[in-house]
């Protein structure tokens, strides 16, 4: 599958497999989007993928319906 230049909305991104999948993907040149409920783990996976060289936007955290996502 070719995800080069692509975006990716990842849930459960802050740690297991969300975020394994997270930094497989960017490092695969996708731009990815991580959400979970724990922001302080967000923002260390957001910054492990950025410290690799990946895309990837501010973490969301806590989000609390699909209007929040009206940014993507």
């Amino acid at each position: 599958m070719d995800i080069d230049g692509g975006s990716v909305l990842i849930t459960g991104g802050s740690q297991g497999l969300g975020r394994a999948l997270g930094r497989s993907l960017a490092l695969s040149g996708a731009k990815v989007v991580l959400v979970a409920r724990r922001k302080e783990l967000l923002d260390e996976a957001v910054s492990e993928i950025r410290g690799l060289g990946g895309e990837a936007p501010g973490p969301l955290a806590g989000l609390l319906g699909a209007h929040a996502l009206g940014f993507l």
